[in-house]
């Protein structure tokens, strides 16, 4: 499948079902409107929604980078969108009909040309991440088949606290996983994923994962064990507030161990999806369990 089916699959289901419904567990009143972001190995797109069933597309051209976060970023290079999207913004006056469609304008301010348009936040913080990464690879510092020097990039944006790329209990909410994954060309090599299975990046690592095809029966390989112990831990205060200064070093630099071996691997041969999973998250678990015996 690719990454073009995949919005068109998306759309056509937001165009005949609509989307809404709570987005909290355990908060049906909280909800919002979603975006997308749709990768293969040999092309991308952003997707954003608006309302119930309207939408708009950009095709991420080759050779530059794309990020989203919490708010409409696509402008006026519009790859396709809804059925009566621009007739809708121009009867509701968020469009002249005359200049070109602007979604983010449009959708995102109600026509205003005056507002502030600038990407901040996390936004901002993903773009200067992908930047960076861009200008090694000009500068051919970063070769394209690289892979993990770019995982460990992505590594460090996904672990940027400060900007809130990493959502770490912000106003009661926290991110629900990090995953990393890496396309090549169809034909060329196997794709390659890793998974924190945690909320929290900085506090687990990255563990290499295989999808399972179509034919196989679903696994147990602890996922959602570590998940949870790793919440519950997060609700307690953390780590340093039930271990010893000595035993978070330890959990530490056995986490640090573990992902740099996954990733001194990743050109090796992709492991069984319950066998290379289900081993980091046991480790994992392990660590865990030492660090707070006694304590949690």
């Amino acid at each position: 499948r690719t990454a073009k089916e995949a919005v068109e699959v998306c759309s056509s289901l937001l165009e005949s079902h609509g989307q809404g419904g709570g987005c909290s567990e355990g908060d049906d009143s909280w909800t919002y409107e979603n975006g997308f972001l749709f990768a293969d190995g040999t092309e991308a797109f952003v997707l954003e929604t608006a309302g119930v069933r309207h939408w708009a597309c950009e095709r991420v051209l080759p050779g530059t980078y794309r990020n989203i976060s919490n708010g409409l970023s696509i402008r006026s290079n519009i790859h396709s969108c809804s059925a009566g999207l621009q007739d809708a913004c121009r009867a509701k006056g968020w469009w002249d009909g005359e200049s070109p469609f602007d979604w983010k304008i449009a959708v995102g301010t109600g026509g205003r040309t005056h507002a502030n348009l600038a990407i901040y936040g996390r936004e901002k913080a993903g773009n200067e991440h992908l930047s960076a990464l861009a200008s090694e690879a000009t500068a051919g510092t970063l070769k394209a088949t690289n892979m993990q020097s770019w995982i460990r990039g992505m590594t460090k944006a996904l672990r940027d606290e400060d900007s809130g790329i990493c959502f770490r209990d912000t106003h009661g909410f926290n991110s629900t996983g990090s995953q990393i994954s890496w396309l090549p060309p169809e034909n060329t090599a196997a794709a390659t994923h890793l998974f924190t299975c945690a909320s929290d990046p900085l506090a687990t690592s990255y563990k290499r994962f295989a999808f399972p095809g179509a034919e196989a029966a679903a696994t147990n390989h602890g996922s959602l064990e570590l998940w949870r112990r790793h919440r519950t831990l997060a609700l307690q205060g953390g780590l340093n507030k039930i271990a010893g200064a000595d035993a978070v070093k330890q959990v530490r630099q056995g986490m640090e161990d573990l992902e740099n071996s996954t990733l001194q691997n990743l050109e090796g041969e992709i492991p069984a999806q319950d066998v290379g999973l289900a081993a980091s998250v046991a480790s994992e678990l392990e660590l865990l369990a030492r660090a707070t015996a006694g304590g949690c």
